[in-house]
């Protein structure tokens, strides 16, 4: 078994489920493909990761229009564990990941107003759709937001194409909130953002 294959296991994610999902093993981590995908100037995974999971980014229900997250393995201490696509690459940053079964699934009219999960992580919010919940993953507590032309932040549109108005949305964002108040404050930001677009928000804890 290879290592991201146990990776992938030892989350409760099955290899299938995970291929299905457009996730590509990448057993030899190329400067090439990784700044293709990255952008120039990205973090050089092909230094220090032996293998890549290479996790498409779907904007909508369109399996043509994604970008991509990496995620290097092993992990290194002191480096991100997931890494997105720089701002200098002209490629979509920031995406959360949110499952082709979400996108195809929430808007019917049998799941109108369904409650969302945001989870920290694609990992994370695949399994927890693979359960039978609706979930999406952040890519960190301060992705759901973004900045207007105005200044002023806004919920992404990826977030708001999905609905929230209406609809009951659980955060079940990483433990550090209680630790690191830079990520108390974005999370409880996000909270009133989500209020304030019509949702029912509430948070979980341990």
């Amino acid at each position: 078994m290879s290592l991201a294959e146990q990776y992938l296991i030892e989350r409760g994610l099955p290899i299938e489920i995970a291929v299905v999902n457009g996730i590509e093993f990448d057993p030899n981590p190329t400067p090439e493909r990784t700044e293709q995908r990255l952008g120039v100037e990205c973090v050089p995974l092909w230094k220090s990761a032996t293998k890549i999971l290479w996790i498409p980014l779907y904007t909508s229900a369109d399996r043509n229009n994604h970008s991509w997250i990496a995620r290097r393995l092993p992990t290194v201490d002191g480096q991100p564990k997931f890494v997105a696509p720089t701002r200098k690459s002209g490629l979509a940053t920031g995406v959360p990941y949110v499952p082709i079964r979400v996108w195809n699934e929430i808007g019917k009219p049998s799941q109108p107003s369904a409650p969302l999960v945001i989870a920290e992580g694609p990992i994370k919010s695949l399994v927890l759709v693979e359960a039978g919940v609706m979930s999406i993953g952040l890519n960190g507590v301060f992705g759901a937001h973004e900045i207007a032309s105005d200044g002023k932040l806004v919920l992404r549109k990826e977030l708001l194409d999905l609905g929230v108005r209406g609809r009951q949305i659980y955060l079940f964002l990483d433990a550090d909130a209680s630790l690191n108040p830079e990520v108390r404050r974005a999370e409880i930001r996000l909270w009133f953002m989500l209020r304030a677009g019509g949702a029912e928000v509430f948070r979980g804890t341990s």
